[in-house]
């Protein structure tokens, strides 16, 4: 079993920046994302997102995959797997939680960010 614990960050100057390579003013919170995952004989990940209610499959076909979304986060970090050279020779069952109040988010993505303001 694989278990990952991560500190959430939040950005005081600079929002997105940093992937740009320009100065930014960040901070970890005491508020974490926590992964588990287990090998599966299947080339599969598959990705429970407990707190969103959602579940992702993807087949381990190790070529680059197609974008679902905008912010295809997990797409995403499979493709740099790819480009990397990476080859998978096994599957996950993952499990994704967090101790954070996704309230907004989940707000955010029923369209009701005119609500918040």
């Amino acid at each position: 079993m694989i278990r990952v614990r991560a500190p959430g960050r939040i950005n005081l100057f600079g929002e997105h920046q940093d992937y740009l390579n320009y100065p930014i003013i960040a901070m970890a919170i005491s508020k974490y994302i926590h992964l588990k995952a287990e090998k599966i004989s299947s080339l599969t990940l598959a990705i429970e997102l407990s707190d969103l209610n959602e579940f992702i499959e993807i087949k381990l076909n190790n070529e680059e995959l197609e974008y679902q979304s905008r912010r295809d986060y997990i797409r995403s970090g499979y493709n740099q797997f790819i480009r990397n050279g990476f080859k998978f020779q096994s599957g996950y069952k993952v499990k994704i939680t967090g101790d954070m109040k996704i309230y907004l988010l989940n707000r955010l993505k029923k369209g009701e960010e005119k609500h918040l303001l």
